[in-house]
């Protein structure tokens, strides 16, 4: 996926947000979404900043901290995931209280039939919605 990514991101601001491993050390508590891997920690920035996460360049905050996706960008991160078989790996490591850790790796793919492309643009005609 990061091959992908680079041939089509180019910016060097684009580049940063999955170049690297990015590690969460809270809980996620509204799942995959809000405040997990792809759109996280925008609390942070109270509307002040960006949108944290793996995918966060694709978005970009709105009103009191709402992420908001931009849509050219990412109907070209939907294409650079549909042409992978194996899009991200995802390592889950859990701590007890006993002091002893537990951690399991898996390859995610994220199911091509969910990733909708999403409207540049719509207009309007007296007899048609154009997207």
């Amino acid at each position: 996926l990061k091959t992908s990514l680079n041939s089509t991101f180019t910016s060097t601001s684009d580049r940063a947000y999955y170049a690297n491993p990015i590690a969460y050390t809270s809980p996620m508590t509204w799942g995959m979404y809000n405040y997990g891997i792809f759109n996280c920690d925008n609390s942070s920035a109270n509307g002040m900043g960006g949108v944290k996460g793996l995918f966060g360049f694709c978005s970009d905050l709105v009103d009191y901290g709402e992420a908001e996706m931009i849509s050219t960008k990412y109907n070209k991160l939907r294409t650079c995931l549909n042409s992978c078989t194996s899009d991200l790996v995802v390592s889950i490591s859990v701590e007890t209280n006993g002091g002893s850790s537990y951690t399991a790796t898996y390859n995610l793919n994220i199911a091509d039939s969910a990733l909708a492309i999403l409207p540049t643009a719509i207009t309007l005609s007296s007899s048609n919605i154009v997207f």
